[in-house]
């Protein structure tokens, strides 16, 4: 209970993830192994602490021979640090210097001598160097990628040294905005070429509204470049962060860095390496790109420095990659207080993209609604409705015609944006985790995944598009998220924490008793296996999750947190995670979380030993003693202390 308290605000996300950290620290990850069927995690470094992102891959900062120019202050940057950091003032070995040698000599991805380089698609004779994109938007292609060549962003590179390179060229492309995409659909333009987008920017500039955004992306994953990669994961807490920072009332204010990856440079062996055909000529880069898959967490080291030192003067602000936000009590305070973010950022040599700084009590922020008034979270409606039409349009087809194109031979989707971004849904609906399982094993195994696990996916899939549906709406059945305040639930200010300690026995039934935190009086039920649950019997897993199933099916309160008490540690587990691989247990976990958002209960779990769970193991035999039928319950109230 004290853990909870002091975590203040907070979602029901960062609730589960400190409990589930306190689950793996009191049992250790091998019993959680042993016992269940989902892995917890390994610790990953904080987004948040630019000393745990470097310590955590201290090893793969590679770095260059040959000095680099560049127009981040790295002087500055290491001054500041060595302000703060006594190990540099006493002289001694600390780890920073690694990081600004990649900055002053290139960063070198440090790739893993057990992965091979192999593409997923091999280049075949007269296949065009870069996607089809590339060449039906030619003229934006060709604007976007002459602004790389005038910023020195990328560099031409001998065919000799392409030839002699052991990865195969990256692909270019041009991609649209979802949004975008759709609303000119909606306007009966379909964009699919040059001539369309042109259409659709006449339209928009008649509506006073200025043109469309295309992006230049660079593919470093079909060439195999980004598998060979060193991993390097890490947790970005981006979210949880701002909650943390919110109060009833407050403001927020956002701010972009500009072209915040090409500010920092590769080291030039990777020119050689990471290289792309455009017309006849072979061109290296020179800055970082989007598409490396080690450059989120590379890049992420300086957008973590710069927010501790925002913090150290005194603002408090959350981040992701190049976005932040800060809070505080007036508008007048947010607009200082972003001003101040963007001078330090320029002092740093980081350009701001100032035309994009938003202050307001609802904001956006990363696709979620932060509303301080109401103190909950919501899934943009424009977001909402991009990922609809692509479910709709791109992957539920897929699906259903077996993994095909439209001409019907096999097809590959990159099913990793799609699982992100529901998987950052699934912050606002705690139902969402449980829709996610079979997209994994689809990730995981491409063609060779079975039948029942694509029709799994296809209803997972149309599931998901129901819920996008009354999100892009606005309905009044969309989920919202309450940002709570955990010192007040266990505090009891507000009296709405409750807590339901369960058990099952797998001869008998299961019971257990739920009451108020603090509360005089608890209520009790029993009951014995049904004819349809006694397969149950022989799942202890599944079973214990069927008592947790009994207690919200029945539970009659609505916006209340739920904290389960149980002795099945892969049971917590599942319900911390919001996931199960076991497909026994899989729809019961469905079904609570299911009525959890309807109910709008928040709902975590919290592992005992048996030898602290006395009576409700009582309880799980009581109406079998008893010779109840399956039909019946046994309950009443129990007086506690």
């Amino acid at each position: 209970m004290q853990m909870i308290s002091h975590l203040g605000l907070c979602s029901v996300t960062s609730l589960r993830r400190m409990c589930r950290r306190y689950l793996s620290s009191s049992i250790g990850t091998q019993r959680l192994v042993s016992e269940g069927k989902t892995r917890p995690p390994a610790p990953k470094p904080d987004a948040n602490s630019s000393d745990e992102l470097i310590r955590g891959h201290f090893d793969k900062l590679g770095f260059g021979i040959q000095p680099v120019e560049t127009t981040i202050r790295w002087d500055r940057i290491e001054c500041l640090h060595q302000s703060r950091c006594e190990n540099c003032q006493q002289l001694r070995t600390c780890p920073y210097q690694r990081w600004f040698m990649t900055g002053r000599h290139g960063y070198q991805p440090i790739r893993d001598p057990r992965l091979q380089l192999i593409p997923l698609r091999p280049a075949r004779w007269g296949d065009p160097p870069n996607y089809t994109s590339f060449t039906a938007y030619g003229k934006y292609a060709t604007e976007e990628w002459r602004k790389l060549l005038d910023s020195g962003a990328v560099v031409e590179v001998t065919r000799e040294e392409a030839a002699n390179s052991p990865v195969e060229p990256c692909r270019l492309g041009i991609v649209l905005k979802g949004r975008d995409v759709f609303e000119a659909c909606q306007a009966g333009i379909h964009l699919v070429d040059e001539q369309s987008v042109s259409t659709w920017d006449r339209m928009r500039r008649t509506r006073g509204l200025d043109a469309i955004k295309k992006r230049l992306i660079c593919d470093a994953s079909v060439n195999g470049y980004n598998r060979s990669l060193a991993t390097v994961p890490f947790t970005a807490t981006a979210r949880s962060a701002l909650e943390a920072l919110m109060f009833k009332g407050c403001w927020m204010a956002t701010t972009d860095l500009s072209s915040f990856y090409t500010q920092s440079r590769f080291a030039h062996d990777v020119r050689k390496q990471l290289h792309v055909r455009v017309g006849e000529k072979c061109y290296g880069f020179v800055c970082c790109n989007f598409g490396t898959a080690t450059l989120p967490w590379y890049c992420g080291i300086l957008s973590a420095f710069l927010a501790e030192e925002i913090r150290a003067r005194g603002i408090p602000v959350a981040f992701y990659v190049d976005d932040f936000v800060i809070v505080a009590a007036s508008e007048e305070e947010a607009k200082r207080y972003i001003e101040l973010v963007n001078q330090i950022a320029e002092e740093l040599g980081l350009p701001v993209a100032r035309h994009k700084v938003k202050v307001a009590q609802r904001l956006t922020y990363l696709g979620i609604v932060f509303d301080s008034l109401s103190m909950t979270m919501n899934i943009d409606p424009d977001v909402a409705q991009s990922k609809h039409q692509e479910l709709q349009e791109k992957f539920v087809p897929w699906i259903r015609r077996g993994l095909c194109d439209q001409d019907g031979r096999p097809q590959i989707l990159r099913l990793d944006s799609l699982i992100g971004t529901l998987g950052w849904f699934s912050e606002v609906l705690q139902s969402g985790r449980t829709r996610l399982g079979g997209l994994y094993v689809l990730q995981k195994y491409g063609l060779d995944t079975n039948r029942s696990v694509r029709q799994r996916v296809t209803t997972d899939l149309e599931w998901w598009m129901s819920r996008l549906d009354s999100w892009r709406r606005g309905a009044v059945e969309a989920q919202t998220m309450p940002i709570i305040d955990a010192r007040e639930y266990v505090e009891g200010v507000n009296r709405r924490l409750v807590i339901v300690q369960t058990d099952a026995s797998g001869p008998d039934g299961r019971g257990g008793y739920h009451g108020t935190y603090s509360g005089e009086t608890a209520t009790y039920w029993s009951r014995t296996w049904t004819t349809q649950e006694l397969p149950l019997r022989e799942n202890s897993h599944a079973a214990e999750l069927q008592a947790l199933s009994d207690f919200v099916e029945t539970y009659d309160k609505h916006e209340q947190l739920v904290l389960w008490v149980t002795d099945s540690a892969s049971a917590a587990y599942s319900v911390l995670k919001g996931y199960t691989g076991d497909m026994a247990a899989l729809p019961i976990l469905r079904r609570i979380m299911a009525l959890a958002d309807e109910k709008q209960l928040v709902i975590t779990a919290l592992w005992v030993p048996r030898g602290r769970n006395i009576i409700a193991d009582y309880l799980s035999h009581a109406a079998s003693d008893a010779n109840l039928t399956s039909s019946s319950i046994l309950s009443g109230t129990l007086r506690m202390g």
